[in-house]
C-alpha cells in the first residue's frame, strides 16, 4: 500500500480548514496551522508534500509566508497552491511571482481542489526522482573521475619503471668491463644487485596498482611487468666472476 502523501493548510479561518479537510482527509494526511509562524514551527518536525495556503491572515499574510519559504533551502522545493477569495489579475500575478505553482479561488469546489493537489503532487514526485536521479549520475561521474585520475597515475607510473627497467637490463655489460684482478669487483656486483632488487620491488608496486584498479572495476591500463631479464645470476655464469 503506498504511504499517503502529507497535505499543510495554513488558513485562520476554521470553516475554510474544515472544508478543505473533508475534502482531502480520505485520501492524504492532513496537517494544519491557522499563522505563518505556527506553520514554520509545525514544519521544524513534520515537513509536508503539499501547503494550501491562505493569503490574507493575520500577522505574516499568505505572500510573506510563501517569500520566506522559497528562501528556506529544505522547505523550497514543497509545491503552494494559494486558495483564497483574492481573484483579481495582479492577486494571481504576485501570487506566482512569490513562488506558488496554482491558485485556487473560494469558494472552492470539491473536484478542483483534489485534481490541482493530486497534479502537483504527481509533479512534485517527478521533480524529486530527477533530482535523485541527476544525483546517481554525478556522484557516477566523480567516481569514473576518479578512476581517470588513478588510470593517468598507473600509466605515468608504468611509463617511468619500464624505461628504468630499460637501462637497467645495460648493467649487463658492468661485469665485461671489469678487470678480473680488480679488488672491488665482488663489492661492485653486490651493488649491482641492490639495484635490481630495488627495481623489482617497484616492478611489484607497480603490478599491486594494476591489480587494485582491476578490482575497483577500472579497465587495466598498464600491463604486469615482466620478471627482471638479466638476474645477477647470469652475470656470474657469463662472465664466469669470481
Amino acid at each position: 500500500m503506498a504511504k499517503k502523501r502529507r497535505i499543510l493548510i495554513i488558513d485562520d479561518s476554521p470553516s475554510n480548514i474544515n472544508i478543505l479537510n473533508e475534502i482531502l482527509s480520505s485520501d492524504y494526511l492532513i496537517s494544519i496551522a491557522t499563522t505563518g509562524e505556527k506553520a514554520f514551527a509545525l514544519m521544524t518536525h513534520t515537513v509536508p508534500d503539499l501547503i494550501l495556503l491562505d493569503i490574507m491572515m493575520p500577522g505574516m499574510d499568505g505572500y510573506a509566508v510563501c517569500r520566506q519559504l522559497k528562501s528556506t533551502p529544505e522547505l523550497s522545493d514543497i509545491p503552494i497552491i494559494f486558495v483564497t477569495a483574492k481573484v483579481a489579475i495582479e492577486d494571481e500575478e504576485r501570487g506566482f511571482d512569490v513562488g506558488a505553482v496554482d491558485y485556487i479561488t473560494k469558494p472552492v469546489s470539491p473536484p478542483i481542489v483534489l485534481a490541482r493537489v493530486k497534479n502537483h503532487l504527481l509533479i512534485k514526485s517527478q521533480q524529486d526522482q530527477l533530482r535523485e536521479s541527476v544525483s546517481l549520475l554525478r556522484h557516477k561521474a566523480e567516481i569514473l573521475q576518479h578512476k581517470a585520475e588513478l588510470g593517468m597515475l598507473a600509466a605515468g607510473l608504468a611509463h617511468d619503471i619500464n624505461n628504468i627497467l630499460f637501462a637497467a637490463m645495460m648493467l649487463d655489460v658492468i661485469p665485461a668491463m671489469i678487470p678480473d684482478d680488480v679488488v672491488e669487483k665482488g663489492e661492485i656486483l653486490d651493488h649491482v644487485q641492490s639495484v635490481m632488487e630495488t627495481l623489482g620491488m617497484g616492478r611489484d608496486i607497480c603490478n599491486g596498482f594494476t591489480s587494485y584498479l582491476n578490482d575497483i572495476g577500472e579497465a587495466p591500463q598498464v600491463q604486469p611487468f615482466p620478471p627482471l631479464l638479466i638476474p645477477i645470476e647470469m652475470f656470474v655464469k657469463t662472465y664466469r666472476v669470481r
